[in-house]
């Protein structure tokens, strides 16, 4: 295949999956139409059997389930691994600290207790040479105490910086949500902590309606501020009450701890009147875009349900809500 051909086809299953057009995105589909990772290719291939082209969430799953390539580091796991080792090694350095610092004082007080006794005794001249070895070795306890500071605020530091990789690393870069990896992980916690505590845990899936021909009508540009807003009244309505993501595309998730069905159809009632009572307006010269709606699956965590089964039920309901028309919250008891 020519390398231009590679391109189409590449830039052809972005724009139809609705995802962004990043190097990890490219990559993937890199993989998947120069037939060069065979695991990509199945992966590809069984989902254009039942549904092509592909949409965002089903992109956004072979990307996930896809291993590194060949050579390519797991950054996300190792970056868990290094904050690990980074709090023991903080831990260790404060002990260090503690003890040369403890030390150092101990060695000051005996220097102390030499420098008063009698100089004129018999053991004046061991006095005389313990107390200069005793000086000196709390000037080294000191310096030992000062270097192992110095390198604890270096740690901190790093650990900081680690942790706000971490932080953007589950970040969706457009929307600022957390993205479809965070979710998963925050998803596996949620239902653990229902488990646990027989809490009742909800989950809604909402899509917006008809994006793919907004894309196609006002471009991409505006496509991005829709998607932005979308989020950004994600975090205003649900607040506390929810863990909000990007699933993908122009999908969204939000985890309802604590929220039975009732609770759940109600707050996501709400965050779709506001999403559609809300007159767009190009930023440039304030033309009128109209309005969007979504479509949306709601499901209460059931008794023995795998969080995979959980949020597969919330997108059947989301999909049964755009066959009956769009625009409506579909429950599923």
């Amino acid at each position: 295949m020519r390398q231009s051909d590679v391109i189409d086809r590449i830039r052809e299953i972005i724009l139809e999956a609705s995802v962004d057009a990043s190097p990890e995105n490219y990559e993937l589909c890199h993989r998947f139409v120069t037939r060069s990772d065979p695991a990509v290719v199945a992966a590809f291939d069984r989902a254009m059997a039942v549904r092509s082209p592909i949409d965002a969430a089903t992109f956004q799953q072979i990307r996930d389930t896809a291993p590194p390539p060949r050579g390519q580091i797991d950054v996300a796991g190792h970056m868990v691994q290094l904050d690990a080792q980074l709090g023991r090694i903080l831990g260790a350095t404060s002990e260090a600290i503690s003890d040369a610092s403890s030390y150092s004082h101990s060695l000051n007080a005996g220097a102390d207790h030499l420098r008063g006794l009698d100089p004129g005794s018999d053991a004046a001249e061991l006095l005389a040479d313990l107390l200069v070895r005793t000086i000196a070795m709390a000037e080294r306890t000191a310096a030992l105490e000062s270097n192992l500071q110095a390198a604890g605020s270096e740690l901190t530091s790093l650990k900081d910086d680690l942790s706000r990789a971490k932080l953007e690393s589950g970040s969706d870069a457009l929307t600022s949500l957390s993205n479809r990896r965070a979710f998963d992980s925050r998803l596996a916690d949620a239902v653990a902590v229902a488990v646990a505590t027989r809490s009742p845990l909800s989950l809604a899936f909402c899509d917006v309606d008809r994006f793919k021909t907004f894309n196609d009508s006002w471009g991409h540009k505006l496509g991005d501020q829709v998607l932005r807003f979308v989020g950004s009244q994600m975090v205003a309505i649900f607040g506390d009450a929810g863990l909000p993501a990007r699933f993908g595309g122009d999908e969204f998730v939000v985890l309802l701890p604590n929220h039975g069905s009732a609770d759940a159809l109600e707050i996501v009632r709400r965050f779709c009147e506001v999403v559609s009572g809300r007159v767009l307006r190009t930023r440039s010269d304030g033309r009128e875009i109209g309005t969007i709606t979504l479509s949306a699956g709601v499901a209460t965590l059931r008794r023995g349900e795998t969080p995979t089964d959980f949020v597969e039920r919330a997108d059947a309901a989301m999909y049964a809500a755009k066959q009956a028309g769009r625009n409506r919250i579909v429950s599923s008891v």
